[in-house]
């Protein structure tokens, strides 16, 4: 498999979402807030996480799209996710992004995207 692309900001890391993440994973879709603009009813098992992790992990492995794990530097946890998705019949891609709820508003996902973006034009 290819190497996964890891990227740095001022206050984040950007990381690949492996199964040791599950929690982490369960922690943000688990909030109702965030699973809503998500499409998703709020996760109730670890199991539901791991699935999202497998589908993220296939888009990658597909070429297809990628997600990223976002954290803060000083910490290990992974506080949301930013990727994209490639839309093969309509020529385009496909942002996506979700973070904690209690994240919010603080500037971290207009920083997470700055990256993405840099990395991909």
């Amino acid at each position: 498999m290819k190497s996964f692309p890891e990227l740095k900001t001022n206050r984040l890391y950007l990381i690949e979402i492996k199964n040791t993440r599950l929690e982490d994973i369960f922690n943000i879709y688990k909030d109702d807030k965030v699973a809503k603009y998500y499409g998703l009813f709020p996760l109730t098992e670890l199991s539901e996480a791991k699935k999202e992790i497998e589908f993220f992990r296939k888009r990658y492995s597909e070429n297809t799209g990628i997600r990223w794990g976002i954290s803060f530097i000083n910490t290990s946890e992974i506080i949301g996710t930013v990727g994209f998705n490639k839309i093969i019949d309509h020529h385009k891609d496909r942002i996506g992004y979700d973070l904690q709820s209690q994240h919010w508003v603080k500037g971290i996902m207009t920083e997470a995207l700055e990256a993405i973006l840099d990395f991909i034009l």
